[in-house]
């Protein structure tokens, strides 16, 4: 029997589908946020004395609390998971740079012992006054008081400690920004959030010293690498080193403390206090702030509460989604500020298990990957379209007979896992462990069940006879997986979020790389995650999986989708949870505008719970919801556009076909409510551009291409024609509408990067923008069409 994702638990009312839950919900919610102890109410470090390590509120030996259980802060899931490996255990790991080639971790101990001291010395700032405690008139949340400390930072094991001490030591309130935001988005959240005292690195300290004057409150600057910086530039380039201790002197001679990282450890060591480990669950211990698709950024404030609720969530059906065990190993490549990597960070650590850290350089990672050998990769739909180009760019070289024998066994893999997926519910008989349905499930199969499960069969619906050809004889699958990841084996599943990913995409990547490929869908609204695919018991493509055990949903009807139908009902969808966030930093009516309210709203009036069990977040997104419980995505509300002729067009899924082509680096698919079809902008692959005209002879090799002939190519019709052939190639291939076919494009040499403003920190579209950035181009685009009727 398939599994069962989630149930609906009521019948539809008007205008909405019926409430839908996974069946672990009661069982993950049964366990009571923390209450206030019998003194009255929580700690914070204030009130604990500098000398008084007497007050150490950690687990006593022995009694660390189960996974399931209430760990009051994102610091109380690192100790757990300590509890669980031991303090020896491998924790954090880097590759120091430039020479060594095997990642060293930091302990679980190592790693505790210096959040504890950051906490401690961060705590002494704000004795100092260098972190200051700022009053929020228009915040309700903590008081409307607030210690926000700024983490401006890449990925890297400074920025997750830094977020543990503040975790561990409130009033410590986190102020998480994106690395790539531009510098007036920094100076708006600075300002909004009052940060008096931010953590970075050596290469913002120029944007930050130009912003200085507009940035009153900021006193102080935690420099991660000062010391690493200044001794590298010393050794290789003395003038940069003066440069930069120059910069550092301006910035103190604005009234700016600048601190290396080490200061605050030793600051911290001399004046010591314990963590604190009982918390408020209403605790806000982090702002996250997220640009979107449009406007300024915003501040997404969460609860201890929503955090832990959000862990508690995934652990709680981890024994057939991701199935993670001691020996798994997490590779942070996405940027931490996003809320996604930040939580499955936490996940891992609450297991015990270990996270490597990407030595952020594009030419390192294929090393990184090889010498960490991680357990699974996270990216966003982009990047997993750019492999499988890798990939099959990689095939078309190969000769002709070795080439033509990966063609079939790849074919016929294929064609067996669709006939294999596809019948009897999508069955898995030769693993009876995944055949238990989630109504069975409730107590859940055991995690060494699921794990043996997974073993036996490292793919999700993978039909083992056909899939030998391929993995095994010709070995096909471990040469690519060596190749990408620098081994093979190691490699459990790959997972993507952040957007729709093509199922054609994910179907191709599962097969040639013998591994699960997952998709899940989450806001930063939801702490990271909503919703994830299994690993055991469906091999279904093209949805994003089933609710998280904490969270519940329902669809609302929108335009044309009826969210009341009793077969596949589709619509706006909508949750609810104590996963999602409190509101809006500072910003109430954004805030009100985000939820909307069951009928009985006097909710609003009775308390946090009652407001909780009433209010639904509007996620944007249009979901059909399948009879097994999971979701498919069709698009946002904002990125559907209706046509002339009544169609919505759905431009995220057309993009995501559409960028298969080898043309494309980027795309952006628009439409007018006064046309029939849409139109696009294409940010051509120059590469594959070089070669069209190679092959023509207009110039130089690929290689020796310059800048001036790229835009005196884009210029030729030949090549519009031929990109215009390879996209409709693709919708044919795709079964598109006919009013779903791109009918003129605009070849464009622009770029789009976060730091240009035309797409968000993960790499989404800013639709708005381009809208209104390419009109000219389009317009253009749409007479050319009228003329040539």
């Amino acid at each position: 029997m398939a599994l069962q994702y989630a149930y609906p638990v009521d019948s539809p009312r008007p205008g909405e589908s019926a409430i839908w839950r996974c069946a672990k919900y009661e069982e993950a919610m049964a366990p009571e946020a923390p209450r206030a102890p019998e003194r009255g109410s929580f700690l914070t470090s204030f009130d604990l004395e500098a000398s008084d390590c007497s007050a150490q509120n950690a687990f006593p030996e022995g009694a660390c609390p189960p996974i399931s259980g209430w760990w009051h802060s994102a610091y109380g899931v690192f100790r757990v998971g300590k509890s669980r490996a031991g303090g020896g255990a491998r924790c954090m790991g880097a590759r120091p740079l430039p020479t060594d080639k095997e990642f060293f971790y930091w302990t679980f101990d190592e790693a505790d012992e210096k959040a504890r001291l950051l906490g401690s010395g961060l705590t002494e700032l704000l004795r100092e006054g260098v972190v200051s405690v700022e009053t929020f008139a228009d915040e309700t949340r903590n008081g409307g008081k607030f210690a926000n400390v700024g983490i401006l930072l890449h990925s890297r094991r400074e920025w997750i400690l830094t977020d543990l001490a503040i975790s561990a030591y409130p009033p410590l309130t986190s102020v998480t920004l994106h690395y790539t935001f531009p510098p007036d988005h920094m100076k708006a959240i600075l300002l909004e959030a009052g940060v008096s005292t931010l953590v970075t690195d050596v290469e913002q300290l120029k944007v930050v010293n130009e912003l200085k004057a507009d940035l009153p409150l900021l006193r102080g600057l935690v420099v991660v690498n000062l010391a690493e910086e200044t001794a590298r530039l010393a050794a290789e380039k003395p003038e940069e080193k003066e440069k930069l201790l120059k910069l550092v002197e301006e910035l103190r001679a604005k009234d700016v403390q600048v601190f290396e990282f080490q200061d605050i450890l030793e600051k911290g060591r001399r004046a010591y206090i314990p963590p604190i480990m009982e918390q408020d669950p209403e605790r806000i211990f982090t702002i996250v702030y997220t640009s979107g698709t449009t406007g300024n950024p915003k501040g997404v404030m969460m609860s201890n509460r929503n955090f832990v609720r959000e862990i508690q969530g995934c652990l709680h059906i981890n024994d057939y989604t991701l199935m993670l065990d001691d020996d798994f190993l997490h590779f942070a490549l996405l940027p931490l500020s996003h809320v996604f990597e930040r939580m499955v960070e936490y996940v891992a650590y609450g297991f015990g298990a270990a996270v490597a850290y990407f030595s952020r350089k594009k030419e390192l990672l294929a090393d990184d990957w090889r010498f960490a050998r991680p357990s699974c990769l996270i990216m966003v739909p982009r990047v997993a379209a750019l492999v499988l180009d890798s990939i099959e760019t990689q095939m078309q070289q190969l000769p002709f007979l070795k080439r033509a024998a990966l063609n079939f066994a790849i074919g016929r893999k294929l064609h067996a896992r669709r006939a294999f997926v596809a019948a009897a519910g999508r069955p898995e008989p030769e693993l009876p462990a995944r055949q238990q349905s989630m109504a069975s499930a409730n107590s859940s199969m055991s995690a060494q069940s699921a794990s043996s499960a997974c073993g036996a069969c490292s793919v999700r619906g993978a039909p083992p006879l056909q899939a030998f050809w391929y993995d095994k004889v010709l070995g096909a699958s471990a040469t690519l997986q060596t190749r990408l990841f620098g081994c093979a084996g190691r490699i459990r599943f790959l997972l993507s979020g952040g957007g729709k990913l093509n199922p054609d995409v994910q179907e191709k990547l599962e097969a040639y790389l013998a591994t699960s490929f997952l998709q899940g869908w989450g806001m930063t609204e939801t702490s990271g995650a909503g919703c994830w695919q299994a690993r055991a018991g469906d091999g279904s493509l093209d949805n994003a999986g089933g609710p998280s055990a904490v969270m519940e949903m329902k669809l609302r009807s929108w335009e044309e989708y009826d969210a009341e139908r009793m077969e596949r009902p589709q619509g706006e969808l909508l949750v609810r949870g104590e996963n999602v966030f409190e509101g809006y930093f500072r910003q109430k009516a954004m805030t009100d505008d985000a939820f909307v309210f069951d009928e009985q709203e006097e909710g609003r009036d009775q308390g946090e719970e009652a407001i909780w069990r009433s209010r639904w977040l509007a996620t944007g997104d249009i979901v059909e919801i399948q009879p097994n419980g999971s979701i498919k995505i069709i698009d946002r509300k904002k990125s559907l556009i209706k046509l002339a002729q009544g169609e919505y067009l759905q431009t995220e899924k057309l993009e995501s076909i559409y960028g298969r082509s080898a043309f494309v680096d980027n795309i952006f698919v628009h439409g007018y409510d006064s046309q029939s079809y849409p139109v696009a902008v294409v940010v051509p692959n120059r590469q594959t551009v070089a070669l069209w005209a190679e092959k023509r002879g207009a110039t130089p090799k690929a290689a020796e291409l310059t800048d001036e002939q790229f835009a005196e190519l884009l210029r030729e019709a030949e090549l519009k024609k031929d990109v215009l052939l390879d996209l409709n190639r693709l919708a044919v291939d795709a079964n598109l509408l006919g009013f779903e076919k791109v009918k003129n494009v605009h070849l464009t040499t622009d770029v789009w990067t976060p730091d240009n403003g035309m797409l968000t920190p993960t790499f989404k579209t800013k639709r708005a923008g381009m809208a209104k950035t390419y009109k000219a181009d389009m317009d253009r685009l749409y007479d050319e069409l009228s003329h040539s009727v």
